[in-house]
Protein backbone atom coordinates (compact mmCIF):
# COMPACT_ATOMS: atom_id res chain seq x y z
CA UNK A 1 0.00 0.00 0.00
CA UNK A 2 1.14 2.91 -1.03
CA UNK A 3 1.95 5.73 1.70
CA UNK A 4 -0.63 8.38 0.24
CA UNK A 5 -3.07 5.68 0.66
CA UNK A 6 -1.87 4.59 4.23
CA UNK A 7 -2.35 8.38 4.85
CA UNK A 8 -6.09 8.41 3.53
CA UNK A 9 -6.80 5.40 5.48
CA UNK A 10 -5.60 6.97 8.96
CA UNK A 11 -7.27 9.99 8.34
CA UNK A 12 -10.56 8.32 7.18
CA UNK A 13 -10.28 5.80 10.49
CA UNK A 14 -10.05 9.06 12.78
CA UNK A 15 -12.97 10.85 11.40
CA UNK A 16 -15.02 7.23 11.97
CA UNK A 17 -13.48 7.44 15.88
CA UNK A 18 -11.64 3.92 14.80
CA UNK A 19 -9.03 2.73 17.91
CA UNK A 20 -6.52 1.28 16.65
CA UNK A 21 -5.82 0.84 12.87
CA UNK A 22 -3.00 -2.06 12.16
CA UNK A 23 -1.86 -3.27 8.36
CA UNK A 24 -1.31 -7.32 7.68
CA UNK A 25 0.47 -9.50 8.31
CA UNK A 26 -0.19 -8.73 12.07
CA UNK A 27 1.55 -10.48 15.43
CA UNK A 28 -0.61 -12.04 17.87
CA UNK A 29 1.29 -9.46 20.41
CA UNK A 30 0.49 -6.22 18.17
CA UNK A 31 -3.09 -7.19 18.35
CA UNK A 32 -3.20 -8.20 21.66
CA UNK A 33 -1.21 -4.41 22.36
CA UNK A 34 -3.74 -2.54 20.49
CA UNK A 35 -6.43 -4.16 21.83
CA UNK A 36 -5.11 -3.04 25.53
CA UNK A 37 -4.25 0.39 24.45
CA UNK A 38 -7.24 0.93 23.16
CA UNK A 39 -9.68 -0.36 26.30
CA UNK A 40 -7.65 1.70 28.37
CA UNK A 41 -8.07 4.87 26.86
CA UNK A 42 -10.46 7.15 28.48
CA UNK A 43 -13.78 8.45 26.38
CA UNK A 44 -12.99 12.27 26.57
CA UNK A 45 -10.84 13.98 24.42
CA UNK A 46 -9.06 14.01 21.11
CA UNK A 47 -9.67 10.06 20.02
CA UNK A 48 -5.87 8.89 19.30
CA UNK A 49 -5.51 6.15 16.86
CA UNK A 50 -3.52 3.08 17.86
CA UNK A 51 -0.67 2.07 15.01
CA UNK A 52 1.98 -0.62 15.13
CA UNK A 53 4.84 2.19 15.27
CA UNK A 54 2.67 3.97 18.10
CA UNK A 55 2.60 0.37 19.80
CA UNK A 56 6.26 0.01 19.25
CA UNK A 57 7.17 3.49 20.25
CA UNK A 58 5.31 3.21 24.10
CA UNK A 59 6.58 0.31 24.90
CA UNK A 60 8.94 0.17 27.68
CA UNK A 61 11.47 -1.73 28.45
CA UNK A 62 11.17 -4.30 31.66
CA UNK A 63 13.58 -5.92 34.34
CA UNK A 64 13.46 -9.32 34.24
CA UNK A 65 14.90 -12.07 36.65
CA UNK A 66 15.32 -15.38 35.12
CA UNK A 67 16.08 -18.24 37.66
CA UNK A 68 17.51 -20.86 35.47
CA UNK A 69 19.85 -23.61 36.09
CA UNK A 70 20.48 -24.38 32.40
CA UNK A 71 23.23 -22.52 30.62
CA UNK A 72 21.74 -22.89 27.41
CA UNK A 73 18.30 -22.33 28.50
CA UNK A 74 19.81 -19.03 30.44
CA UNK A 75 21.33 -18.07 26.42
CA UNK A 76 18.42 -18.65 24.61
CA UNK A 77 15.54 -16.66 27.15
CA UNK A 78 18.38 -13.68 27.29
CA UNK A 79 19.21 -13.65 23.05
CA UNK A 80 15.09 -13.09 22.86
CA UNK A 81 14.60 -10.90 25.49
CA UNK A 82 17.32 -8.60 25.03
CA UNK A 83 16.81 -8.39 21.44
CA UNK A 84 13.55 -6.42 22.79
CA UNK A 85 14.86 -4.29 24.60
CA UNK A 86 14.44 -6.10 27.88
CA UNK A 87 16.74 -5.90 30.55
CA UNK A 88 17.72 -9.56 32.08
CA UNK A 89 19.57 -10.67 35.44
CA UNK A 90 20.21 -14.45 35.68
CA UNK A 91 19.89 -16.23 38.71
CA UNK A 92 20.77 -20.10 39.07
CA UNK A 93 19.09 -21.04 42.43
CA UNK A 94 15.83 -19.57 44.30
CA UNK A 95 18.17 -18.24 47.47
CA UNK A 96 20.17 -16.34 44.89
CA UNK A 97 16.83 -14.94 43.28
CA UNK A 98 15.44 -13.86 47.07
CA UNK A 99 18.09 -12.01 47.91
CA UNK A 100 18.41 -10.28 44.70
CA UNK A 101 14.53 -9.24 44.95
CA UNK A 102 15.29 -7.79 48.39
CA UNK A 103 17.96 -5.93 46.43
CA UNK A 104 16.82 -4.31 42.79
CA UNK A 105 12.83 -4.68 41.56
CA UNK A 106 11.81 -6.42 39.02
CA UNK A 107 8.57 -6.60 36.58
CA UNK A 108 8.95 -10.20 36.22
CA UNK A 109 10.34 -12.90 37.39
CA UNK A 110 10.71 -15.86 35.24
CA UNK A 111 11.03 -19.64 36.88
CA UNK A 112 12.06 -22.44 35.47
CA UNK A 113 9.23 -24.80 36.83
CA UNK A 114 9.87 -28.71 35.25
CA UNK A 115 9.02 -28.58 31.91
CA UNK A 116 7.00 -25.19 31.69
CA UNK A 117 8.05 -21.37 32.53
CA UNK A 118 5.76 -19.56 34.59
CA UNK A 119 5.77 -16.00 34.93
CA UNK A 120 5.52 -14.16 38.64
CA UNK A 121 4.13 -10.47 38.70
CA UNK A 122 6.63 -8.87 41.16
CA UNK A 123 4.76 -6.43 43.32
Amino acid sequence: MSPSRIAECLTRCRTLGVGAYLTRPVRQSALFDAIMTVLGMPNEGPAVLVTRHSLRENRRPLRLRLIEENVLHQTLVRWILEKRGHTILVAVHGREALAALEQHPFDIVLVDLPGAYSLFMAA
